[in-house]
C-alpha cells in the first residue's frame, strides 16, 4: 500500500487547547483531502495556507528518509470506515478522505515535502 499525491494547504487553524500545534486542512486536484494535526513549532517546518506539500503514506520504511522529506513520521491506522482513515502519530492525528488505506493496526510511514507556493 503506497498513497501519495501533491496537496494544496487550503486552511491553517490554531488548536485553542494545544497552543503548539495547528490543523492543517489539504486537498489534491481530484478531491481527496488530508486532515493533520502539525507541531509546526516542535518540527521547525513552516508549513502556511496557500503552499504545495507532497505527502506520502507507505508500509515501507524509506531508508533514504533524510534525504527526501522535510518531515518523517511514523504512526498506526486506528479507525476506518469507508474511503476516510485515521492514522495516530504519537497522539496527533492524521486523517485521509477520498481513498483506502490499509487495515486498522497497521504500521504506516508519512512523510511530507514543503514546496514553495
Amino acid at each position: 500500500m503506497k498513497f501519495e499525491g501533491k496537496f494544496k494547504v487550503v486552511k491553517v487553524e490554531p488548536m485553542p487547547d494545544y497552543p503548539s500545534i495547528k490543523a492543517l486542512h489539504m486537498v489534491d486536484d481530484s478531491g481527496r483531502e488530508i486532515y493533520l494535526e502539525y507541531p509546526e513549532e516542535v518540527l521547525n517546518v513552516k508549513i502556511s495556507e496557500g503552499d504545495q506539500v507532497y505527502l506520502c503514506i507507505d508500509h515501507q520504511k524509506d531508508e533514504k528518509y533524510r534525504e527526501n522529506w522535510d518531515v518523517y513520521m511514523w504512526g498506526r491506522i486506528y479507525y476506518k470506515d469507508g474511503s476516510r482513515t485515521r492514522i495516530s502519530i504519537g497522539g496527533l492525528i492524521l486523517e485521509v478522505k477520498g481513498c483506502e488505506l490499509g487495515e486498522v493496526g497497521d504500521k504506516v510511514y508519512v512523510g511530507l515535502r514543503v514546496r514553495e507556493r
